[in-house]
Formats: structure tokens, C-alpha cells, sequence
């Protein structure tokens, strides 16, 4: 596998959702070995297998004890996966014993998986060892089997026979000649070197400089435990869904680093802690429960309402109820960015992946507000709106995300908040003809007072704006056209429903507000952005 590469992609078939094998030791902490690594897979969105080496007696302060199973029942578990289920990516973590790698080599000669990461653990964290002596010099030889290796410092002088450093050029250095030496890729990782950032570099035989290097600023925290196994198995996934050396480790690398950050809040163990692996979710999860009264507020207001007036005039009273929420979205860091064009570009890719995302769901819940639809005139308008999202809409994502494509913010996976809006849309829209668009109106209307807002300030920018033309698709004559239609539209129904749905339906519409703010601050806090200011 290894002089097949190329320094920029892998040729294989790649798979949204891979299927995934750790061949690892088992970590009773479960801050490292299998159990790190079916996180880690979850975490990038892959199905985790696993094929266990070891057993180990362990905590966060070091390894008490280690147990090695027979080979031949790993070689009977290895066996037993592939013969039922195809493998995208392996994963190769502790192995410990000659006959434990003389099994696994045997494996990798008759199956040949796609993708192979190998971990070298001989050295933990803690410092302890994790190999047997004898199998160190044998487990060169599933050098050929891998795409990658990814030693950290100690390891990657244990195998070239010489001194641990804690210089990043030297360990460059050896990074290159153990990939020239084996033929195959080499990720060497700088966690163990001097300085206030930490580097990662990605060696490939024959080159004379890094393919690709990744660096951030240095962790001040002692929640590092099974960060090697997590990288390897978050790299393994990755290049299995995208086939891209670049993309895959600088997703991983970004992911890596906000899982070391947050590791501590885990509060797991008096040594090295483990990293958070699901701290993205978590965050997210935190942050809507502390700010879930932002909208409940309004929507627990029913018995203050003004039922006339919401009946004769809903979309005022909506409008006015929801000004909370529309000034939290206009003085939100992306939305003023975009209008000023400071918007740092990582912010605007990640909003294109999720906002095209969005845009497949919204046509479909637009399709279901027009089969719903009580008169014609608003059947056809609901209907030219799912169209419209589908060709006219998603063209401008595609070729403006086109242009990033390389980009790790560019995943074509919906993030959280994208399926709490989508998913609440789909739902409101199966209910009724008025809640159903109530629902979807935000998108219109929130949308086109931010276009014509933000186009005021695009006419005064000097100079070419960075964002000048998709401002100027949701400031068009066109979409503010179309959005004064939905609120007619939604206006017509509201005059004709129960006092229960018509109260559904404000909720509807409060709800959508305000997850169309999560959507505006999202791209932000995911991309690990400042706030301005």
C-alpha cells in the first residue's frame, strides 16, 4: 500500500458512513485503546468494529498489568468480522506479542483492507511499556500493509534505534527517514516536543519536506490520556469518507485539539485524564439547555396573547414577539461579519456545507406545506419554493462550496443544530396547512430583512466585498417578492383556524426564529472563531 501514494489523495471508494476496525488492546480506564478508539469512529461518523489484542489492568495514572489473549482467538475474531462484513479503514493499535502480530500480518495479506492506520503502541502516556521486546523489531513488518503510521515521539525512536527528542526539526528528521526507509507514509506528532504550539507532520517516502503540517497552540491541560489511539482511529475514518489526506487530517487534527481542551470537564481519574471525544456534541447539548428559555418565554405567553390581533393580524404580532430574538440575530458576530466582510472565510464555509444541507430538508418541508395547502394559489407558491430551494438555491451553494472544497469545514454532514432545525420544519410541516407555514416563514422573511439589511452595508463597503454576491441573491427584487407572499399567505390562514392552532402556529414561527439564530452563531463557535469586539 505504502509507495501507492499520493501526497494528496487515496484511491479508493469512500463511504459516508465507513465501516470501521480497531485491532487494539482494551483500556479498563476507558480513556485509551478500544475504547478510545470506537469514540473516536463514532465521533467522525463511522460504524466501529473491533478485534481485541489485550487486556490491560489500567487507569489514568499508568497500566498495572497486561493480558494477551491466544492469537489464534484473534485471528478467529478477525475472521469472523470479515467474513460478514465489509471493512473500509483498520485501524492498528496495540498488538504487544510476536504471535499477535504474526496474526494480524496474515490477515492483512489475505484481505487487503482499503485503509490501514497503524498506531506502534510500545509506550503509553504514562510511560509505561506496552510491548513485549521481541515483537518490537517484528512489527516493521506490517510496515507494507499500512497507508500510515502515526509514532509518537518515544515510539518513533524505539523504532529507528535512536534517542527520543524533544526537537520538532530533529523529529522531522527521523519522521522522513523512517518513511524512506519503509516505503510508507509517516504522521509524526510534536505532542512530546518543546514550545508553546504543537505540530503535526505528515511525511511521505521520497519527499523532502512535510506534505502537510498542522499546528496549534499548546494544551494546558493534563487530559492527554489515549490522545495517540483517538488520533489514529479519528485518521482512519476520516480517509474512508473522503479519500483525502489534507481534509482528513485537518478535520481531525481541529477535532483532536477541542477534545484535549475539554478532556478536563470530564473530571475522570487523578492522572493523565482522557479527552472529552464527544465534546462537540456535549457543547452544543450545554448551550441549548442553558438557553432553551430564550424561546420558551415566548411560547408559554399564551394566556397573555391578544387573540384578536394575532388572528387579524399575524404576522405584526409574530414580528413584534419575536424582537428578542431578531436583534440577538442581527448583532451576532456572523451576520455582522458577512456584512462588513469580516467574516473570517472558515466561518462562511461552514455555514455553506450546512446551509446546502438545510436547503434539501427545506424543500421537502415546503412540499409538504403545499400538498397541505387550502387554495391553489398558495399550493402552487409552496410548491415553486421546494423547486426553487432544490435548483435555484442549491446551485449558488454548490458552486460557491465548490470552491472550498478541500476545505475540512466542507463535511456534507449535518451538524446538530442543522437537524434540530430541519428535523422540527419536517415535523411542524406534517401537522397542519397553518403551523406548517408559520414554520417555514422565518426562513423567508428572517432571511430577507437580514439581505436587505446587510445589502446597505454591502453598498458602502469599499472595494470588492468578499461575500458581495451572495448578498445580493437574498437582497434581490425577487426573494423580498416572495417573502411579503409567505406572509400574505400565512396572514390568509391565520384568519380561518382554531384558537389552538393559531396559537400552534405563533409557536411555530417562534420556535423557527429562534433556530434560525442558532444557525447564524453556529458557524462561529464551530469553527473555534473569536468573538469580535
Amino acid at each position: 500500500m505504502g509507495d501507492t501514494l499520493t501526497p494528496h489523495q487515496l484511491s479508493i471508494q469512500t463511504r459516508e458512513y465507513p465501516r470501521v476496525l480497531t485491532i487494539a488492546g482494551s483500556d479498563s480506564g476507558g480513556g485509551a485503546g478500544i475504547q478510545a478508539d470506537l469514540k473516536s469512529i463514532a465521533a467522525h461518523g463511522g460504524y466501529g468494529l473491533s478485534a481485541i489484542t489485550a487486556l490491560t489492568a489500567q487507569n489514568t495514572r499508568g497500566v498495572q498489568q497486561a493480558f494477551f489473549p491466544p492469537a489464534q482467538f484473534l485471528s478467529q475474531q478477525l475472521e469472523a468480522l470479515s467474513s460478514d462484513i465489509d471493512i473500509d479503514a483498520v485501524k492498528i493499535g496495540m498488538l504487544g506479542t510476536s504471535d499477535v502480530i504474526a496474526a494480524v500480518r496474515s490477515w492483512l495479506q489475505k484481505y487487503r483492507p482499503p485503509v490501514v492506520v497503524l498506531d506502534p503502541v510500545m509506550v503509553a502516556t504514562s510511560g509505561d511499556s506496552l510491548a513485549e521486546e521481541d515483537s518490537v523489531a517484528e512489527l516493521s513488518s506490517l510496515f507494507p500493509y499500512a497507508d500510515v503510521i502515526t509514532p509518537n515521539a518515544h515510539e518513533m525512536a524505539v523504532l529507528l534505534g535512536e534517542e527520543s527528542t524533544e526537537q520538532w526539526s530533529v523529529l522531522c528528521e527521523q519522521g522522513q527517514r523512517l518513511a524512506d526507509c519503509y516505503k510508507v507514509a509517516v504522521l509524526v506528532k510534536g505532542g512530546h516536543c518543546s514550545g508553546e504550539r504543537t505540530s503535526d507532520a505528515l511525511m511521505m517516502p521520497g519527499h523532502s519536506e512535510p506534505v502537510w503540517v498542522g499546528s496549534s497552540e499548546r494544551a494546558q491541560v493534563r487530559t492527554t490520556h489515549g490522545t495517540g489511539c483517538s488520533f489514529s482511529a479519528a485518521l482512519a475514518t476520516e480517509l474512508a469518507r473522503t479519500g483525502c489526506w489534507q481534509t482528513s487530517l485537518e478535520r481531525v487534527k481541529r477535532w483532536i485539539t477541542g477534545a484535549i481542551n475539554n478532556g478536563q470537564r470530564l473530571e475522570v481519574g487523578g492522572g493523565n485524564g482522557p479527552i472529552d471525544h464527544f465534546y462537540h456534541v456535549h457543547s452544543v447539548i450545554s448551550e441549548q439547555s442553558a438557553r432553551v428559555s430564550d424561546v420558551d418565554k415566548y411560547l408559554l405567553q399564551a394566556q397573555d396573547l391578544d387573540m384578536v390581533r394575532l388572528r387579524e393580524s399575524f404576522s405584526e404580532y409574530a414580528w413584534e414577539l419575536s424582537t428578542s430574538i431578531r436583534e440577538q440575530v442581527n448583532s451576532c458576530p456572523f451576520v455582522e461579519g458577512l456584512g462588513d466582510g469580516s467574516l473570517p472565510q472558515d466561518a462562511f464555509i461552514y455555514y455553506l456545507d450546512q446551509d446546502g444541507l438545510y436547503l434539501k430538508e427545506y424543500s421537502r418541508a415546503l412540499g409538504q406545506v403545499s400538498i397541505r395547502a387550502t387554495d391553489t394559489e398558495s399550493r402552487m407558491f409552496f410548491a415553486h419554493g421546494a423547486v426553487e430551494a432544490v435548483e435555484v438555491e442549491s446551485e449558488l451553494h454548490r458552486r460557491w462550496v465548490s470552491r472550498f472544497r478541500d476545505s475540512a469545514y466542507v463535511t456534507g454532514i449535518p451538524s446538530t443544530t442543522t437537524e434540530a432545525y430541519t428535523g422540527f420544519l419536517l415535523a411542524r410541516t406534517m401537522e397542519s396547512y397553518g403551523v406548517g407555514a408559520a414554520a417555514v416563514l422565518p426562513c423567508y422573511w428572517l432571511y430577507a430583512e437580514i439581505g436587505k439589511n446587510l445589502y446597505s452595508a454591502y453598498q458602502e463597503y469599499a472595494g470588492e466585498h468578499p461575500y458581495g454576491e451572495w448578498l445580493e441573491a437574498y437582497s434581490s427584487e425577487e426573494f423580498q417578492t416572495s417573502a411579503h407572499q409567505a406572509v400574505n399567505f400565512v396572514n390568509k390562514i391565520a384568519r380561518i383556524v382554531s384558537d389552538g392552532e393559531l396559537i400552534s402556529m405563533k409557536n411555530a414561527f417562534l420556535r423557527a426564529c429562534w433556530l434560525e439564530l442558532r444557525f447564524f452563531e453556529e458557524p462561529i463557535s464551530a469553527c473555534h472563531l473569536p468573538l469580535r469586539g
